[in-house]
């Protein structure tokens, strides 16, 4: 199947092209289709066209299972399937190139003959979409006729027969197809949800379990392995979120199951309104079978407003694409990950259950850590602010007394701003803590988490101490190049020069001044002091 289709790029670069298959591998898809509908052709950007061609694949696979005899052997499965692969049109240098684009769409299943109780979304990743095929195009550039040379002294004249001309050609007959099944599809099908296996977990396993790692039977309460189980389910989709290629799925758990769902209507902040404007829409032939595009009952015969429509409707379509993206990207959440954990789910419950019973039994320890570690966390604060002032003191006073000689100097203080490291560090022992109240996070995050505070502090304190005793050092040298006892090392045009020596002598003192700032230290010695109270709390019984 092949088409003719007009592309504008812009009002200089118009073409007729024609779109064809060729040479296709049928060893790799068997067969590959396109035609005005299958393209669905849009503008990305000034040079470039995108579309489709339609790929159509058999395929075949092997099963162990019971025949129609009841006899256990290798068993035959079967589909037909096609993706649409998408193909960009590029104007270069004023020839029109083809590219591959590597992308396709969704697997659109026509024939399934899978194993019981196999869904088709399963055996995708064992597919082919492989296909090898080319796509042809004959075109050529279309130019002003001749006999419109006169009209163009009419600039009024020309340019409304050239907008009739694109509007009389502007929308199709897919277009009104796609228009129509788009007013079905927002209507019914926005919303998509998915909920988990249920859990199965022996309560009585886990209280046996339980006794045997010492927890009292008074801790071995219902809403005790209730609040481990929701806790466990929450932490499964918090795990895998990060692997998610989108902020537009969303997971919860409700009555013991975990349930994945997104809505098309909060993919972008206008497709609510494009909505409600597709709704307004029609597509309706005229006398003379051109199809004219009628908002809200009125005819638009204005280019630009139809086109504005027209991409609208581009939008809705690309919209629903992504949404259909979604809807597949949390059901391969569910079967790669969380329906997968949910089977093996029993250790993890235990692990929490533990964590559970040891935060209750040590409450009012956690009440007084997290209590330290804000008292750790506002020194912290303290520390970081005031290190910060002298540093940017120390560089505005070099800069502006020093224009030369100063960029080790500047170096140096430079690396001793990237604190961020250490900020987050103090912030994540916090959100740990916060989280260990409810039994959400484990003891075993925290000391991790604790390890890393104390490692960044000492590194933070080592290496500013020795960087403000590099800069002090590389003062004292420059201070002693203006001595008395270096004098005679000074040049005679210099020595001539008493005032500067004197100011210079003056100024690097009073920078020298700044590095020995006394609040710096004291900020330093209240946050290892916080530190120390922290780290030194002991759990009783434990050292």
């Amino acid at each position: 199947m092949a088409f003719e289709k007009i592309l504008e790029f812009d009002k200089n670069n118009r073409f007729k092209v024609k779109f064809d298959i060729g040479d296709i591998d049928k060893l790799s898809v068997d067969d590959v289709k396109i035609d005005e509908e299958i393209a669905e052709l849009s503008q990305e950007d000034k040079q470039t066209f995108s579309f489709c061609a339609r790929e159509f694949y058999k395929y075949e696979g092997e099963y162990e299972g019971y025949d129609d005899d009841f006899r256990w052997r290798t068993l035959v499965w079967d589909c037909e399937y096609y993706i649409d692969r998408i193909w960009n049109i590029r104007l270069e240098d004023g020839e029109l190139v083809l590219r591959e684009t590597k992308h396709y769409g969704d697997i659109i299943f026509t024939k399934e003959n899978l194993p019981e109780d196999t869904k088709s979304y399963e055996i995708e990743d064992e597919l082919d979409t492989g296909a090898k095929y080319d796509v042809l195009i004959t075109y050529k550039k279309l130019v002003e006729n001749d006999d419109l040379d006169e009209l163009r002294s009419n600039s009024w004249k020309y340019n409304r027969i050239v907008t009739k001309e694109d509007l009389d050609n502007l929308f199709t007959d897919s277009d009104n197809d796609e228009l129509e099944r788009l007013k079905v599809l927002v209507k019914k099908d926005n919303y998509y949800s998915v909920k988990s296996i249920p859990v199965e977990v022996d309560l009585e396993i886990c209280k046996g379990y339980a006794r045997e790692t010492g927890v009292p039977d008074e801790y071995l309460t219902e809403a005790n392995f209730n609040r481990a189980l929701e806790l466990t389910l929450e932490d499964i989709p918090e795990r895998h979120i990060a692997t998610s290629r989108s902020g537009f799925c969303s997971y919860y758990v409700k009555d013991g199951l975990i349930y994945g769902e997104t809505k098309l209507t909060e993919h972008s902040y206008t497709i609510k309104d494009d909505f409600e404007t597709l709704g307004k829409l029609a597509l309706k032939k005229d006398g003379l079978g051109i199809l004219r595009l009628y908002v809200s009952g009125e005819i638009q015969d204005e280019l630009d407003k139809a086109k504005e429509y027209k991409d609208l409707i581009t939008r809705v379509i690309l919209e629903r694409r992504y949404f259909t993206s979604r809807k597949h990207e949390i059901d391969e959440n569910f079967r790669m990950y969380i329906n997968k954990e949910i089977k093996n789910i029993l250790p993890s419950v235990m692990e929490r259950i533990l964590t559970i019973v040891e935060v209750d039994k040590n409450r009012e320890w956690l009440n007084k850590k997290i209590e330290l570690a804000e008292e750790l966390s506002q020194s912290t604060e303290v520390y970081l602010k005031t290190k910060r002032e002298v540093i940017n003191l120390l560089e505005d006073e070099i800069k502006n007394k020093f224009k030369n000689s100063t960029s080790q100097i500047e170096y140096l203080l430079g690396s001793e701003k990237r604190l961020d490291s250490f900020e987050g560090v103090i912030g994540f022992v916090m959100e740990i803590l916060t989280d260990l109240q409810v039994g959400k996070s484990s003891f075993s995050l925290l000391h991790e988490a604790e390890v890393m505070f104390e490692d960044k502090l000492k590194s933070v304190k080592n290496r500013y101490e020795v960087s403000l005793r590099e800069v002090r050092s590389k003062l004292e040298r420059l201070l002693s190049k203006y001595s008395e006892s270096e004098r005679e090392n000074i040049p005679l045009s210099v020595l001539l020069d008493e005032r500067r020596d004197e100011k210079m002598v003056q100024e690097v003192e009073e920078i020298l001044a700044i590095t020995k700032q006394p609040k710096l230290t004291t900020a330093e010695e209240q946050m290892v002091s916080a530190w120390n109270k922290y780290i030194g709390l002991k759990m009783e019984g434990k050292e």
